[in-house]
Order: C-alpha cells, then structure tokens, then sequence
C-alpha cells in the first residue's frame, strides 16, 4: 500500500538559463498519489500502520473545510480497510459544502462538523480525552499528521535518494512534521531551508519540541538545528492566500520547467528558492534539492 516507486527525482531542464547554473532536483512525492500524495502520504504511513498494531477500530483526525490532509486520510484509510472519523472546522457546513468534503464523503470518512471556537481545542488533553470516551478504540491522529509516528514516515525521504552532494535542501512547513523528520536524519554538510507557510517565528521552537520529544537530548538536537534555515518572510498574504504576482510565478514554473505547484506551501518555497538564486546566494554548479511535498488537490 505505501508504495512510494512514483516518487521520482527530476532534475529541472533549463535550457534558457533561468536558473543560473544552479542544478535543482525535485523530490516529486507530489506523484505518489492522485489525493494521498507527498508529505500526507508519508505522514499517515505509521499512524496508519500502528493503528492496525493496536488493533484500534477506527482512526479520527482534524482538518479544514479544504483539508487535503482529511482527503488523504480518507483515502488511506479506505485502502487500509479501517474506518475513518474527519473532525470538521465549521458547523455550519455539511459533506456537500464543497469537492473536498465530498470526496472524503466518498471515500467513507464519517464527518463531524464543530464550531470554530470548540476546534481550538483540538490539542488538548482533556478534549482528547473526551474524544476518547466518544469513540472508544479510535486512534486519534493530530490535524496534518503532526505526530512522533508522521515525523519517521518523512525521516525515509532521505532513504529514497541517491548519492547527490546537494549543498541546500528546501521544504515547506505547515506544523513542521516534514520538516522535523527531514532534520532527524539530515547529513552532515546540508544546510535545511524550512519555509514556513504560517506568520509568526514559532517554527523553530515548535520543531525543536517535536525533535526533543524523539531525541531527548538537547545537545543533540541543537546540532541538527544548526544546519537549518526557518524563513517566515514569504507570505503573500498570509496562510492560504496567494497574490496575483504568486499566481503568476506558479504559471512561469509551470511553463519553464513543467513543475505544478500548489498557492499553500510549495510556490512559496519555490519562490524562495528562486529568490536566493537571484540574489547569488546559491553559486553557479550547486546542487540543490527542492521537496515538493504535494498539497495539489483543490489547488
């Protein structure tokens, strides 16, 4: 089932030059599912699969009226034969307010739609708890997959990649799990360039924590943090919003290097990227990998 065979490596023809001579190569995880694709499909991977080692009956998680990662799930846990509960932000909505809650509909994911103010409460304790009661023998899985179990699933990208000296390596970051992982087993020499898609310089420390909670060794986890770059500068608007000018760079790579990106997260890192290069802070003849971490369903 978690076949990841589709995730190819592309290196980025730039017969214009655009590109300066940089070489970028793409982790393309986007390719491995239709809806369960990149840093979803790799963050369900072992929830999934310890859900099945407890034997829980079914698996409940959190996500937005838009979620990709409810679509994902939805998927997933059609194809690994257990039920599936999708926490909703919203009651004023239904499974047929749009394409997404339809497909998650489609898929068998039952939807419980709740009032914004009770979805804040989607990480604490006590509302775990009292989910718990609601649904006896459920594995509940945090919203985006933000867990110890969805951070070794993006660990394994690392083992998916042949032996390139890349110089920088570029992520996107939504609760940091992909990014977490991909630190947990960063070579020594690479520097991480982690963009995140949120305002607000939290993702530092929100990464630590989850690094810490796998390592317990501050000293440890310091030296990974070492080697990573957390940038928060490239919003256009803000989370989910994107500018005509991003709109705009979205089609330009698109048509010079045939790589679809999604508003949310990956044009934004893209975009940095491409920023950086501008600016000759990455030199003619470097290698760098670009993680297209998915996010294309209901771009």
């Amino acid at each position: 089932m978690f076949n990841t065979v589709n995730s190819i490596l592309q290196q980025l023809e730039d017969p214009k030059g655009l590109l300066k001579g940089v070489k970028i190569f793409v982790k393309r995880d986007d390719l491995i599912d239709n809806l369960v694709s990149g840093n979803k499909w790799r963050k369900l991977k072992y929830n999934l699969l310890e859900a099945k080692r407890r034997k829980n009956t079914q698996l409940l998680t959190f996500g937005g009226a838009y979620s990709n990662h409810l679509v994902a799930t939805a998927k997933a846990c059609a194809l690994a034969d257990i039920p599936a509960i999708g926490i909703v932000r919203g009651d004023e909505l239904n499974s047929q307010s749009n394409q997404t809650l339809q497909m998650c509909t489609e898929y068998g994911m039952t939807l419980k739609f709740i009032p914004r103010a009770e979805y804040t409460l989607r990480n604490d304790k006590m509302y775990i708890d009292q989910l718990h009661d609601e649904y006896p023998n459920t594995f509940i899985v945090p919203e985006g997959g933000a867990n110890f179990f969805g951070m070794i699933g993006c660990q394994e990208i690392w083992s998916e990649l042949p032996d390139v000296n890349f110089s920088k390596v570029y992520v996107s970051a939504g609760t940091g799990t992909t990014a977490s992982g991909l630190i947990a087993g960063l070579p020594i020499g690479v520097r991480l360039q982690v963009i995140s898609a949120l305002k607000g310089d939290f993702m530092y420390s929100t990464v630590k924590e989850r690094l810490m909670y796998s390592f317990f060794d501050e000293e440890l986890v310091e030296e990974k943090l070492s080697q990573v770059d957390f940038h928060d500068d490239n919003l256009f608007g803000g989370y989910a919003k994107a500018t005509e000018s991003l709109l705009d760079f979205m089609e330009w790579v698109n048509v010079e290097f045939n790589l679809p990106l999604d508003k949310v997260y990956t044009a934004k890192t893209f975009y940095h990227l491409v920023q950086q290069i501008n600016a000759g802070e990455i030199l003619e003849g470097e290698h760098v990998l670009f993680i297209h971490t998915g996010g294309l369903q209901g771009n």
